[in-house]
């Protein structure tokens, strides 16, 4: 294997790396926030009535707390960070794998058979090199991709909730201040 092709194969090694520890990581944040959204949920329909009214206006407290989803967010836009730079190395691989095709083109002789073969052979090793190491990273990119999909919609269902929690707690509030008046 020659110097371009090694060079390709440890960074993609590095980029491959990345993207595994996003998709570790991004499962330990699904299953975080699926573990306080179903604790959560339990708690906000023990906390309603048999025709869904509120019981109590204390109950509404402990629904959902809002610094818990933002420290899971947090967590996840740390995670997200670095699944963004690792995605993007991925189009840098066949682009890699040209620009070793160009210089093996380029340095060997044109006019010495034997080094334009040389050449050539460098030209298509590095341009497989770039090829399946897209490819390859590609499958596990698309991986993560599923998990952020995923987490985005909890992180819409807890949004949801937390808003007609907060909606109704508004609610609770004025009703109260209107029966003290």
């Amino acid at each position: 294997m020659d110097g371009m092709s090694l060079i390709i194969a440890a960074a993609a090694l590095a980029v491959a790396g990345f993207l595994i520890y996003t998709v570790i990581a991004f499962g330990k944040v699904k299953n975080d926030l699926n573990e306080k959204c179903i604790e959560k949920r339990s708690r906000y329909e023990d906390s309603m009535n048999a025709d869904g009214a509120l019981r109590e206006q204390k109950s509404v407290e402990i629904i959902y707390k809002e610094t818990e989803l933002t420290e899971t967010r947090d967590r996840y836009e740390k995670v997200y960070a670095v699944y963004s730079v690792a995605s993007q190395c991925i189009a840098l691989f066949p682009l890699a794998g040209i620009l070793g095709t160009v210089l093996g083109l380029f340095l060997s002789d044109l006019t010495n058979v034997d080094s334009l073969v040389s050449g050539l052979s460098v030209a298509l090793r590095t341009t497989i090199a770039g090829l399946i190491a897209s490819i390859l990273l590609k499958i596990i990119e698309q991986i993560s991709n599923y998990q952020i999909q995923r987490i985005e919609a909890e992180f819409e269902k807890a949004d949801t909730l937390l808003s007609r929690q907060l909606l109704k707690k508004q609610l609770l509030d004025a009703r109260n201040e209107l029966s003290r008046e």
